[in-house]
């Protein structure tokens, strides 16, 4: 089904008809991103494409507390920006909505999470670099262990593993009284990100500060 869209290039008052993939002066953008924000995760890819420099294909992720955005392009300016309803906020109501984290709370929410990232595994070009500024990628790639000579790179293989550990001690219930807020902000990171990198197929996102 196509979704609709407003073009933030030619300010349209009527939405696209464009199907969702479809490249629309060079800026495709959903209806719901034109809406909200768009023009600071714009610049926020501007500034991560001056860093990455040359054509290959960048793509630019930005988890929020109730929404997080993916920008992807080969140039100066994205090809694409899209919104997905996901974030740190709501991935943590939905994991801990008892208290702490159960098997069942974990699979609902991973299902809720792959319902928003597998549309737009479509957007994300074979080889694209997959970054962020966001600190939950530094902290898992430390936890990780991918941080290795300064190379703040999350592989997805190293976040497997922390997967993993965390779902051993968080369902184990020896975990059950660690529901500090940094604890519970790590495990939506984990969440988030693993699904992230499973279904766009890509190998790892890294970490950038500018």
């Amino acid at each position: 089904m196509a979704l609709p869209f407003l073009c933030a290039v030619c300010n349209d008052d009527v939405p696209c008809a464009l199907p969702f993939m479809t490249t629309h002066h060079n800026s495709p953008m959903t209806k719901r991103a034109a809406n909200h924000g768009a023009d600071r995760i714009i610049e926020r890819y501007r500034k991560l494409r001056a860093w990455a420099g040359g054509d290959a294909p960048l793509a630019m992720l930005d988890i929020g507390s109730a929404e997080t955005w993916i920008a992807v392009g080969t140039a100066a300016e994205p090809s694409a920006v899209a919104s997905m309803a996901i974030g740190e906020r709501k991935t943590i109501q939905g994991v801990f909505r008892q208290g702490s984290a159960t098997e069942l709370s974990v699979e609902t929410e991973i299902a809720a999470l792959e319902e928003e990232i597998m549309p737009l595994a479509s957007l994300i070009p074979p080889g694209a670099l997959l970054c962020s500024e966001d600190s939950i990628v530094f902290d898992l790639a430390r936890v990780s262990g991918s941080a290795l000579a300064g190379q703040m790179e999350l592989q997805r293989d190293a976040l497997e593993v922390v997967f993993n550990r965390w779902t051993r001690t968080a369902l184990s219930g020896t975990a059950a009284m660690d529901v500090s807020d940094e604890s519970k902000s790590l495990a939506a990171g984990i969440l988030i990100l693993r699904e992230i990198l499973h279904h766009w197929s890509v190998g790892s996102i890294t970490a950038v500060h500018l």
